[in-house]
Formats: structure tokens, sequence, C-alpha cells
């Protein structure tokens, strides 16, 4: 059995998966594709905790074999630190998270190699019993294997202020202003205006919304673009056996597979999970994204673009301890896009096992 108290935990994941469609293309290749995911993670301190001191070191590489597709065989990687440091009313934190992925992706409808870099410094000043100050600083490097793709440099600095209205809710605003350097397109500069509320209700329900509009300006090309930009995150523990999550985002993304465009993303997506006999669960999960392509430099090619993707994926797991999950899944995905080459369907049977200790 795990000792909680060790400060250092190692996990294995094993998972075999049918696709019969790895590339996310009208015409279908399938293949069968195990995924081995040893980890390890260092931790002191707690980090649910407020008022507590952590340190996180996690590493985590997947190693991926195609039966059929050996030329896709590769290795994730999953490389997360974290330090957080508590002062009497001050909180500072630093993470650096790197990740080395190959996924299939809606955007390319392909396999795409890329590595990115996430850098994130995070402030919060309780000024009082009801007023919360709060800052996010995040930078973001995203490089592709392909040269045809664009890499993209990020930066963003979040913040605003919370105010305790009643013991359940808070309520705030504050700016959100970024900068993205992105291949083969204009640097563009943005600026966004946000409504923030956080709910929470006897431990059962809690919602989290970060709502308003954005302003886009870009280096050359096209006019400033106004949108509306909107994160969401709820949960509901209805019953010690039966919860419910919905979370969505309303963002803009560049696109890596569409030189000189980026897209706007509007996704929604939300679970059930039930446990019966207490150790198994039933869950299932939904979504639907609808993405939208501007145009925003003269080389552009496939203008237009609309994509309106959609998946649902139920599954059982079953949990006999605290080290131990093993779990079966489905996964039904569909993208009707108006250009045929975008539009695709794709089912996926996996079954895996976790161990932690």
């Amino acid at each position: 059995m795990p000792d909680s108290t060790l400060p250092v935990h190692f996990g294995l994941n094993l998972s075999e998966t049918y696709d019969d469609n790895i590339f996310l293309q009208p015409s279908k290749t399938y293949d069968w594709i195990t995924a081995v995911s040893p980890s390890a993670l260092f931790t002191m301190g707690d980090q649910e905790s407020a008022n507590e001191n952590y340190v996180n070191l996690f590493y985590q590489p997947t190693f991926l074999i195609y039966a059929n597709n050996s030329n896709q065989d590769n290795i994730e990687e999953n490389v997360n630190a974290q330090y957080s440091h508590t002062f009497t009313k001050l909180r500072l934190g630093i993470g650096q998270q790197y990740q080395k992925l190959s996924d299939a992706t809606v955007d390319s409808n392909n396999i795409v190699n890329r590595d990115v870099y996430t850098t994130r410094a995070i402030a919060d000043y309780d000024y009082s019993d009801k007023l919360s100050i709060h800052g996010v600083a995040t930078q973001t490097w995203t490089n592709y294997a392909n040269g045809n793709q664009a890499n993209t440099r990020e930066w963003d600095l979040n913040s605003y202020f919370l105010y305790d209205l009643t013991p359940k809710l808070k309520l705030g605003v504050g700016p959100s202003i970024g900068f993205l350097d992105q291949q083969y397109a204009p640097n563009q500069t943005y600026q966004q205006l946000l409504g923030h509320l956080q709910y929470q209700a006897t431990g059962k329900i809690t919602v989290s919304l970060a709502a308003g509009v954005e302003d886009r300006q870009y280096q050359y090309g096209r006019n400033d673009q106004v949108t509306p930009v909107f994160d969401l995150r709820g949960d509901y523990q209805a019953t010690d056996s039966t919860s419910f999550n919905l979370s969505g985002h309303a963002e803009t993304y560049a696109s890596a597979s569409l030189q000189g465009q980026n897209y706007q993303d509007i996704a929604v997506q939300g679970g059930v999970s039930q446990r019966f006999l207490q150790k198994f669960y039933v869950n299932i999960n939904a979504g639907y994204d609808n993405s939208t392509y501007n145009t925003i430099s003269s080389n552009a090619t496939n203008t237009g673009r609309v994509d309106n993707y959609f998946f649902v994926k139920p599954g059982v797991s079953w949990v006999p301890n605290n080290w131990l999950n093993v779990s079966a899944s489905y996964q039904y995905s569909k993208d009707n896009s108006n250009y045929n080459y975008a539009s695709f369907n794709d089912s996926q049977y996996s079954i895996s096992i976790q161990l932690k200790y």
C-alpha cells in the first residue's frame, strides 16, 4: 500500500487503443497504439492548502508504439516543476513545464510533433478579509518539428481583484494583456477586460467564471478585431457517488497548419460520473467546439474555414484501492468542416491500467 508520508511517488500507466482514424482525415488509417507511461513525483508541502509552502517536481515519459505505422512511434515527455511560498498576506509561486507531444490535432488533421515550454509566475495578495488581488504572468513557446507549421511565442499578464460579496460568492474585475509572435504571420497584441465570479456552496457546487471582451491588434494585414472571451469551470457533487462537471471557453489561437491564420474557438464540454458497488465508476463525457478561422496575412491559404467538432466518450473504471485503477472507454468524434479535407469521424476503443505508489 502506498505510504502518503513519502516525498517521492511513482506511477505507471499502461494503455492499449484501437483507433480507426489515427490521422483524423476523411480517408481513414487504423492502428493499434500501445502507450507506456512511467512517472515520478517529488512533493513537499500541501499544494491544496492556502497557507503552506510546497515544491512539486514531476516527470513522465510516454512511449508510443504503433502496430502498423511504426514510423509514428515516438516518446512524449511531460516535465513540471512548481514552487510556492506563502508570507503573512502574500503568496508567490513559479512554475516551469516542458511537454513533448505527438498526437493528431483537429487543426492540422495529422499527427503533430511539437515541443511546448510554459513558464508561469503567480502572485496572490490578501489586502483585507474581503478583498484580494491576483496576478498571473505566462510565457508559452511552441516549436513544431514540421518547418511548414507556425512556431509561436506568447506572453500574457492577467490581473484582477476579488471581493467577498457573501461567504459563498466572490466578484471582481481586471485586465489581461498579451503579445503573440507568430511565425509566417504578423505579430499581435491584445487586451481583455474580464469580469470574474467564484461561487462555492457547502462544498457541493463550485463555479469559476471569467468573461468579457478582447480587442486584438495586428502588426499589418487586417484591422483590429473585437471578440467575446470567457473561461468557465464548474463542479457539482450531487451525492457521495454522483458528480457532474462543466467547462467552456472562447479564445483565439494561432493555427499551426494554416499559415497566416488564427481561429476563434468556442467550446463547451461536460460530464457525469456515477459510483456503484463502492469500487466501480461509470462516466460519460461529451463536448462541442466551433472554430472559425480568420485571415491575418496575405500568404494565407484555404481561407474561411469553419469547423464544428463534437465528441462523446463513455467509460467504466474499477478502483479497488488507492493504488490501482483499471478502466475501459470508447470515444466517437466527428468534425463537420466546410473544407472536405478537414472533415472526419473517428472511433477509439481503449483499455488502461494505472498503478500508483
